[in-house]
Order: structure tokens, then C-alpha cells, then sequence
């Protein structure tokens, strides 16, 4: 008795659409928010210590008889150094959203500001019953906390975080540059 060669199935790839891709999106949102979070604090304590240092020098009574290039280098470190620490402010704060023209979706419902302006207690909860019974709420709520973060809040806080960064890198050079540059001629 012959055997029937059996047919291979194909192995293309099946990919379905699972709403628990949502939820790993808008985690990896706020893990980059922590992210950026995290290094603003970092440069902000850098900029910060070297701020207190500089401030320390500019304010001894031997610096006004300093030469004007040692007084130019301390002055851009300084003002550097403060820039750059009022931009690391702006990305830990919450209140980021005032650099950004764009509004957030009125809708969203866990978002912390429409949830106090919106609804009582009893009724975010029952709104939260409807929210599990409804997967295409649940879907759309998840959407707009994505959009929102991915919109509003990321770009903002990636481009101050790369300003502040650039910021203090660029005073420390050119005014540690004018110092060494003083100290040569000197």
C-alpha cells in the first residue's frame, strides 16, 4: 500500500488584533515619561551643583579685579547652568502642557482633571461599570491616554530634555574654553 503524501499546511504568520497591545503601547509611553523624567532630575542636579559653584566664585570680592575673559567664562558657565536647570524644571512638572497649543481630549476618562471636574465619586464608578461591559469604550479610553502622552506631553518633554542638555554642554565649553584661554595669556 502506497502512502498519500500529506500536504503541509502553510506557516505564514496570523497576526490578531488583541487589546492587550494597547495597554503595552501606553506602557511603553510612560515608561519614556519616567525615562525623561528620570534624566531631567539628573541634569538638573548637575547643572544645579555646578550652578551653586559658579554662583561661589562670581560672588567673591577678588572677582571684580579678575580679567574679562575669566569674568566672560564664569558668567556663560552661570547663566548656562541656570537655563538649563529652569528647562529640567519645566520637564519634571506636571503643568508641562502650558508650552503646548494643543488642548487634551475632553473625554478621556483617566485623566485626573476630568475625573475631578466631571463626576462625583458614585458616578466615575458606575462610569468605570460601563467602561468594563464596553470593549470599544475601553479601546477608545486607552487610544486617548496613548494620544495624549504620545501628543502632548513626549514630544514637549524630549525637546526641552535635548535644549537643557545641549544648554549646559555648550556653556561649559565656551566658558571653560574663555577660562583656559585667560589662563595661557596670563
Amino acid at each position: 500500500m502506497a502512502k498519500k503524501k500529506k500536504k503541509r499546511a502553510s506557516k505564514k504568520p496570523t497576526w490578531a488584533w488583541s487589546s492587550s497591545i494597547l495597554g503595552d503601547i501606553l506602557n511603553f509611553n510612560k515608561w519614556l515619561d519616567t525615562q525623561f523624567n528620570n534624566k531631567a532630575n539628573f541634569l538638573m542636579g548637575a547643572s544645579g551643583l555646578i550652578l551653586v559653584y559658579t554662583a561661589g566664585v562670581l560672588t567673591r570680592k577678588e572677582f571684580l579685579d579678575y580679567p574679562l575673559l575669566l569674568k566672560i567664562g564664569w558668567g556663560i558657565i552661570a547663566i548656562g547652568c541656570f537655563f538649563s536647570f529652569l528647562m529640567a524644571i519645566l520637564i519634571v512638572t506636571p503643568k508641562i502642557r502650558i508650552l503646548s497649543k494643543k488642548e487634551r481630549i475632553k473625554k478621556d476618562i483617566f485623566y485626573y482633571k476630568n475625573i475631578s471636574q466631571y463626576y462625583t465619586r458614585n458616578e466615575y464608578i458606575k462610569e468605570l461599570d460601563k467602561l468594563k461591559k464596553n470593549s470599544k469604550k475601553i479601546t477608545e479610553a486607552f487610544e486617548n491616554q496613548i494620544y495624549s502622552l504620545s501628543q502632548h506631553i513626549l514630544p514637549i518633554k524630549s525637546r526641552l530634555l535635548k535644549r537643557a542638555g545641549w544648554t549646559l554642554v555648550f556653556s561649559l565649553v565656551i566658558g571653560i574654553g574663555l577660562i583656559m584661554i585667560n589662563t595661557r595669556t596670563a
